[in-house]
């Protein structure tokens, strides 16, 4: 057997033993996601059950985003039923073929297998990779079709040839199903096209038009609906009037990959540009993804509030640079490597037992104030569903409805009945999907309907008479009577409601609607 032999029959036994070995890593992980959806500690986001009322009318496109996270959460629920674990199902599975495609686009592009295996496990088992693992967002579709569509490039990179661009533009038009930003990926290509002259082909035009066919489903629906979306987005990207947050966006980052593995980034970076000439050009694109991303983040955090998830799709492929930093370069780089996954892991630890320690009063309140809890907004949902129980909801006579998208969707989820309920503007909101779909005074005349209001508060008892007045002021000219029949306490901290509900029974509703909206 020649040398030559020998190393590809070496490299293959590695490649399979490192693969073997990911796979069942990731499988745990998968193991400990359905555990966290299955517990009930956590319920969904009011984005979640947003996401699930579009997939109970599925459609071309949806208000704010396109129907990618509709069709997914549609499909688990009906593996699974309408459930918590019918919304999140696919999100556990998008999260291993995440990792298995940062593997496979490594080891494509020639870094090696043990390269391949961190960088890998570095996502997989970073707090993103590990909180994302069982939340139904659009980032998570979205992220492995960006990395996904690296495969071509890195491997075109590595031989010294023109990418096949059909590809990378197909996994881009599938991105772009659940987040336009993926078509940001066509800059850091055709830059490299500048430093690398073979990767210019006439197939990238051709390429960049295909993708574009991502955009048509969205473009169908609000060519119906006169273009709300991209009102939406219109005015959320330019009009919309905040503070800049540059470090408290650059310091989420560090939470977000794992401060160990942020650094490691960072110095990693710093010595690719000390060795650009030597390294390999996948890790130089990966490098220049990279900095784009962040940098046009870090940037625009200058001037207005820039939300920590995102720039989340920086990462996938940014841990080929953690890894090649640490396995080649750094002394004592595995250690590091090791240190910083028991680091993310007890990061994620922390965060998922808040809500265990609170609701259990394991220590003192002033130590855990529901102001640490990270998944305030999902906690004590399962309460609702059992207050409507003890008030003899009945789904013919009776409806549900709220002043906000994020409640008439939870009520939506988990009211006595999953289905749709109805969006109420009395405090002039901007638009949301509910505005396009059926309203109470199409479908609801004359029947009584149940108004819910809900609260984050230190002391929410001490809220509810001045709330009370409001409500009965607000809904009475449109409904005969209006009383407050329930107080629900959704989550307590040592026996103090931090977060409850108001539950109003407005009787008769007269079909008169608030003045409606053209904000977006």
């Amino acid at each position: 057997m020649s040398f030559l032999s020998l190393k590809q029959s070496l490299s293959k036994r590695s490649h399979s033993r490192y693969l073997l070995l990911l796979f069942g890593l990731l499988s745990l992980k998968a193991i400990w996601a359905f555990f966290e959806i299955s517990s009930g500690y956590i319920n969904l986001d009011p984005d979640e059950a947003q996401y699930w009322t579009w997939s109970q009318n599925l459609d071309f496109g949806f208000y704010s985003k396109p129907p990618g996270i509709a069709w997914q959460i549609w499909l688990g629920c009906k593996l699974f039923g309408n459930t918590e674990l019918g919304v999140r199902s696919f999100a556990v599975l998008i999260s291993m073929l995440t990792s298995l495609a940062i593997y496979f686009g490594a080891y494509r592009a020639q870094l090696g297998s043990r390269i391949s295996f961190w960088s890998a496990v570095i996502f997989a088992f970073s707090p993103i990779g590990m909180l994302g693992s069982f939340a139904a967002t659009t980032d998570g579709g979205f992220i492995l079709f960006w990395t996904l569509a690296f495969f071509p490039i890195l491997e075109a990179l590595e031989k010294k040839a023109a990418p096949n661009y059909l590809l990378v533009s197909l996994f881009i038009l599938c991105g772009a199903l659940f987040k336009w930003p993926i078509y940001l990926l066509w800059a850091p290509i055709a830059l490299s096209c500048l430093f690398y002259r073979f990767l210019y082909h006439k197939g990238l035009w051709s390429g960049m038009a295909l993708s574009l066919a991502g955009l048509l489903p969205s473009i169908i629906w609000n060519s119906i609906h006169d273009w709300p979306t991209f009102r939406h987005v219109f005015v959320q990207t330019t009009t919309t009037v905040s503070k800049g947050n540059f470090l408290e966006f650059f310091g989420a980052q560090f939470a977000v990959l794992s401060p160990i593995f942020f650094i490691m980034l960072l110095l990693g970076l710093l010595e690719l540009l000390r060795l650009r000439k030597q390294v390999k050009r996948p890790l130089i694109f990966c490098a220049i993804t990279t900095v784009l991303v962040l940098g046009a983040f870090l940037v625009l955090s200058c001037t207005k509030k820039i939300q920590a998830n995102w720039a989340l799709y920086a990462y996938p492929t940014s841990t080929y640079i953690v890894a090649w930093y640490g396995l080649e370069k750094l002394k004592e780089g595995t250690k590091w490597l090791y240190r910083g996954i028991a680091l993310s892991l007890l990061i994620v630890f922390v965060l998922v037992s808040i809500p265990f320690v609170q609701k259990k009063s394991f220590l003192p309140g002033k130590w855990t104030p529901f102001a640490i809890n990270p998944f305030r907004r999902s906690m004590g949902w399962t309460e609702l569903k059992t207050a409507f129980d003890q008030l003899e909801y009945n789904h013919e006579d009776h409806f549900l409805f709220a002043d906000s998208y994020q409640m008439t969707s939870l009520l939506s989820f988990y009211g006595p009945v999953s289905e749709r309920q109805y969006f109420f503007n009395t405090n002039n909101r901007r638009q949301n999907q509910f505005c396009f779909w059926p309203t109470m005074a199409e479908e609801r005349v004359g029947k009584t309907g149940y108004y819910v209001w809900s609260k984050k508060s230190k002391d929410f008892l001490g809220d509810v008479d001045h709330e009370i007045e409001i409500v009965t002021d607000k809904l009475g000219p449109y409904f005969e009577k209006v009383d407050l029949v329930k107080i629900v306490p959704l989550f307590s901290v040592k026996s103090k409601i931090v977060k409850g509900a108001l539950i109003f029974k407005c009787s008769d509703y007269n079909g008169k609607t608030p003045p409606e909206t053209f904000t977006y």
